[in-house]
């Protein structure tokens, strides 16, 4: 079930301006663009970076790690190393306030470092 959360007053963030925001838990980077607001995910795809962190440069919030970059509106990663889209948020203006529209059913996103960086435990086998 989708409902709307306020995160905050419409003059509260400048233009091409991004801010993080915690919604039913999750860590939303909300970004005030020509024509109105964007949310996003607040974590890189590739390592788990905080987008938040990066800088905005036309539709695009740059990882503040390793370049990455991914389109504002869509999600999509338009320049690796990331490669897997990041979720979006629908964003409404309702007397003044911006809200962030999240699934409080789903469950909430949790970050996990890829397999390939994941530490492993040692294997002890009986002798």
């Amino acid at each position: 079930m989708v409902e709307f959360r306020q995160v905050g007053a419409v003059g509260e963030l400048s233009q091409q301006a991004s801010s993080l925001v915690v919604v039913d838990g999750r860590q939303i980077v909300l970004v005030r663009t020509g024509d109105g607001f964007r949310a996003i995910d607040n974590y890189c795809t590739h390592m788990g970076a905080p987008l938040a962190e990066g800088v905005v440069e036309d539709d695009e919030i740059v990882c503040p790690w390793h370049a990455a970059r991914f389109a504002i509106e869509t999600g999509e990663a338009s320049c690796g190393p990331a490669r897997c889209t990041l979720p979006t948020y629908a964003v409404r203006i309702r007397q003044g306030c911006v809200e962030v529209a999240v699934d409080v059913k789903a469950d909430k996103p949790v970050f996990r470092a890829p397999a390939a960086r994941q530490k492993k435990s040692p294997t002890v086998s009986a002798a």
